[in-house]
């Protein structure tokens, strides 16, 4: 018996090599269908197992390969498959098949297979004995990743040749544009961009295939990108065998219980992202592509930026929920929770990063993993691993995109310019640091900047603080936390109609203290954030709405 993985690798990277909405779709497909229907595929054709993906779970179709002695399979998600195998010839030809289908139909696309040493049976292997086995293909994953060349090898540009109209590799077919021409395009665009497969990817997004072109919204000048991540989900696979109840250490409840349990994740994910856009009328209203939706693992381009916020805290807030589900696969979920958290709830963290709809969206996608960095490090240094948080940051200048340098460049004499990480979790609505890193007070504050009152004309569009003095107050805070409260004390009695205490921090300063997670006192403001998300969120011309001017860096959120 053997364990094979079939992994891809640099999914990010496929997904946004170009900019074109329909190229964009198809690689999402093309990496759902790796790890899934081709694997299906290579199973009945190599050992003559017919499988759906629905039929995982079923023991009468999926059955104990120590009673079959067919291929059995473990788990199936976007990119990822994992099987036990009789021998290790089947294993190599179930990754020879999908490889090999992988170079005809998604070129650039990395795929790569794993088979274990040989395996005593099932029934008489312990649970430890058969994790530590699929701990050892995970690492010669890890390695094989490491040790292979890039996809772009592939593409020599010499002798000189025709480049790809779309990116950066050799051309080698001609592919139809908008207008109705033709253009040089690579294999790997040419299938990213087949019809067939993109309206298929559509159906399956919940968006109307035939009403799709490779345009932009033209409405909007702000799109997004989306990435969330579960907390310590790493941890828990991992060790997953200390996180179940298993008395006797049998291997196959460790399988079935891994099985139920990534099964269980993979549907609160997709569930959860569903929940979040019918808000907005459903993933195509809310303009929001799911590009990846694997296991914990979420990525969507949200081309209605003004939306994306709002979508992702809903995201968190419903995979909370859904994850600990007591009744999900029946408790799974509450079981591995309770063992490897201590009681403490499944959670996922998230990061958001607002650009305009032309800067790249791969380094778009570095940022956003990197705020869902931020905001799982902030949380899990304060002992908070157990809550969903979000950070975010709005672009307004392109030439800072490390998180480090935009986050450094926001911070002036002990005060941040921000206010990230985010909690939407209830428990954001405890006292101390949960409660000054609430999404809901984001909203408020966001609310405060967007209020009007009627003017002496009747006008009822006039702001109730004009945007000119909230950035002269934010132009203050990049001096200190002193200056600012000075400027703030000047000026807010000018405005008895606006609701200033939800910009506060403090009492009668825009600024809270908080110590960081190495004891130090510290102060920050969310009023640069609120200003920045009601700039995209207030769809008005208005006169006066320039930029947050608190530095010309620290402008991002």
């Amino acid at each position: 018996m053997h364990l094979v993985l079939v992994e891809t690798a640099g999914n990010q990277r496929y997904i946004f090599a170009t900019r074109r909405r329909r190229e964009n779709v198809g690689a999402s497909e093309l990496l759902r269908r790796a790890g899934t229907d081709w694997v299906l595929d290579a199973l009945r054709e190599t050992a003559g197992v017919e499988l759906r993906r629905e039929d995982v779970l079923d023991p009468g179709r999926n059955g104990p390969i120590e009673r079959t002695g067919s291929p059995e399979v473990v788990y199936l998600a976007s990119g990822k498959a994992l099987l036990l195998v009789p021998q290790r010839e089947d294993g190599v030809a179930i990754v020879r098949a999908v490889t090999e289908r992988t170079l005809r139909e998604a070129p650039g696309l990395q795929v790569m297979g794993v088979v274990s040493p040989e395996l005593r049976p099932v029934d008489r292997i312990s649970a430890r004995e058969l994790a530590e086995t699929l701990r050892g293909v995970h690492a010669e994953a890890r390695a094989l990743r490491a040790r292979r060349t890039s996809p772009a090898e592939r593409s020599p540009r010499l002798p000189v040749v025709a480049q790809c109209a779309y990116g950066g590799w050799a051309a080698e077919v001609l592919v139809r544009d908008e207008e109705g021409g033709q253009r040089p395009a690579s294999r790997e665009v040419a299938c990213k961009s087949d019809w067939g497969l993109v309206r298929e990817a559509y159906r399956r997004m919940g968006w109307d295939a035939a009403a799709q072109t490779n345009d932009r919204s033209a409405e909007e000048s702000w799109a997004a990108i989306f990435h969330a991540d579960g907390n310590g989900f790493g941890r828990l696979f991992l060790r997953f065998e200390d996180h179940i109840d298993n008395p006797g250490g049998s291997a196959r409840t460790y399988l079935d219980k891994l099985r139920r349990f990534s099964t269980a994740i993979d549907e609160a994910t997709n569930a959860a992202f569903r929940e979040a856009v019918l808000t907005f009328g459903g993933p195509e209203r809310a303009e929001a592509l799911p590009l990846v939706l694997a296991g914990d693992d979420v990525t969507v381009h949200c081309e209605k930026g003004s939306a994306a916020l709002d979508i992702a805290a809903a995201y968190l807030s419903a995979f909370e929920r859904l994850a600990n589900d007591p009744g999900a696969q029946g408790g799974i979920l509450r079981e591995v929770a309770s063992r490897a958290l201590g009681g403490a709830r499944l959670t996922a963290s998230g990061g958001v990063v607002l650009i305009k709809p032309h800067f790249p969206f791969s380094a778009a996608y570095e940022l956003a993993e990197q705020l869902c960095a931020e905001a799982k490090r902030e949380c899990r240094a304060r002992g908070l691993a157990g809550v969903s948080a979000l950070s975010l940051h709005v672009l307004f200048d392109s030439s800072a995109t490390s998180l480090d340098d935009i986050r450094r460049r926001a911070e002036h004499d002990g005060a941040r310019l921000y206010g990230s990480p985010y909690v939407v979790s209830s428990d954001g609505a405890a006292d101390g640091w949960l409660a000054a890193h609430s999404y809901d007070r984001l909203r408020r504050a966001v609310r405060a900047v967007l209020q009007t009152r009627a003017s002496a004309d009747g006008d009822e569009g006039v702001r109730a603080v004009p945007t000119s003095q909230l950035n002269a107050w934010a132009d203050a805070a990049r001096l200190g936390k002193e200056q600012c409260d000075a400027a703030y004390e000047l000026a807010k009695h000018r405005y008895p109609e606006a609701t200033l205490k939800d910009l506060e921090g403090d009492a009668g300063s825009l600024f809270w203290t908080e110590t960081d997670p190495e004891g130090r006192e510290r102060h920050a403001t969310l009023l640069v954030d609120a200003l920045a998300l009601a700039r995209i969120s207030d769809r008005r011309e208005v006169a006066d709405a320039a930029a947050p001017s608190a530095d010309d860096a620290g402008r991002g959120v």
